[in-house]
Order: C-alpha cells, then sequence, then structure tokens
C-alpha cells in the first residue's frame, strides 16, 4: 500500500512539473516580450520626450535671442537719436527683466529634465528588480526540477524555496511571481501546507 501510494506520489509530481514547465515555458516566453515591448517603448518615449524638451528649451532660447537682438537695435537707434540717459536706464532695466525671465525659464526647464529622469530611472529600477525575482524563481524551479529528476532528496532546496517564499511575501501582491513556487512547497509538504 505504501509502496502505490509512494509511486502514485512521484507519478503526480512528474506530471505536476510538465505541466508547470509547459506552462512556465509560455509564460516566460509572453514575459520576456511583454518586457521587451515595454523596454523598448518606454526608452523610446522617453528619449522622444527628452528630444522634444531639448529642441523646445533651444527654439525658446532662439526667439528669446532674437528679441535680444531687436531690443538691442532699437535702443541704439533711440541713443543715437535722443541721447536721452533715462530712456537709456529705462530700456537697460527692461532687458535685464527679460535676461531674468529667460534665466527663470532655462531653469524651470532644468528642473523638469531632472525630474523625469528621476522617474524614469526609478522606473528602470523597478523593472530590473522583477526581471531579477523572474530569474531568482527560474534558476530554483530549474534546480528543483533537475533534483527531481535525478531522485535526490528535496531537503536541501527546502531553505533556499522558503526564503524565496518569504521574499515573495514581502513584495505587494500586484507584483507577486512566486504562486508556482508556493504550490510546489505545499505538494511538496515543505512549506508545511502555508502559503
Amino acid at each position: 500500500m505504501a509502496k502505490i501510494s509512494i509511486v502514485l506520489l512521484v507519478v503526480a509530481l512528474i506530471v505536476f512539473l510538465h505541466v508547470s514547465e509547459a506552462q512556465r515555458s509560455t509564460d516566460k516566453d509572453e514575459q520576456k516580450d511583454k518586457e521587451e515591448k515595454v523596454t523598448e517603448n518606454d526608452k523610446d518615449k522617453e528619449r522622444n520626450k527628452d528630444e522634444k524638451v531639448l529642441e523646445n528649451d533651444k527654439d525658446k532660447v532662439k526667439d528669446k535671442d532674437k528679441e535680444r537682438d531687436k531690443d538691442e537695435k532699437v535702443l541704439e537707434n533711440d541713443k543715437d537719436k535722443d541721447n536721452d540717459k533715462e530712456k537709456d536706464k529705462e530700456k537697460e532695466k527692461e532687458r535685464d527683466k527679460e535676461e531674468k525671465v529667460i534665466e527663470k525659464d532655462l531653469d524651470e526647464a532644468k528642473d523638469l529634465i531632472a525630474e523625469d529622469l528621476k522617474e524614469k530611472k526609478a522606473n528602470l529600477k523597478s523593472l530590473e528588480t522583477q526581471v531579477n525575482e523572474l530569474t531568482k524563481s527560474e534558476t530554483v524551479l530549474d534546480e528543483l526540477g533537475e533534483a527531481h529528476k535525478k531522485g535526490k532528496s528535496l531537503k536541501p532546496y527546502e531553505k533556499k524555496l522558503k526564503k524565496f517564499n518569504r521574499r515573495i511575501k514581502r513584495t505587494p501582491k500586484k507584483k507577486r511571481y512566486g504562486s508556482i513556487i508556493q504550490s510546489i512547497l505545499k505538494d511538496l509538504g515543505l512549506n508545511r501546507g502555508r502559503y
């Protein structure tokens, strides 16, 4: 009776491994495609945004430079005609105000670009952590599958699987990828039937 239950357990594990490997391979391909699309799209969008912002800033600076040139020509004509010191002082004040406005605009543009870069770096870091979690789970599953195929004891993998399970519990529910590992732990009795 015990031999039959062990044989049934082994057959169930083999079937489960085949099903999980098939599901994992399809999930892995889908996940890789999604990640490649997301990262490529994000990088392209970020580049396009940065280029547009830089082009807009350059255009603004060019327009303001043209306005300065026009103002300087007007000032020269007024000096020649009137030679009035008071008018010259007023126009210089206006020019200083315009320069301050331009400097403020440039500072604001720099701040916006810096904020965009910070957000993009944070997005890249979160994507990298997700990829790392997925690769770790893949290696753990591969090791467990190899050990099972070779008929080795699964006790040495118990600590790795429990650590992985704890890490998964700490991540937000939206980012959990460990349901396969948890179900394997439960089936093998290494997790004492808990999630």
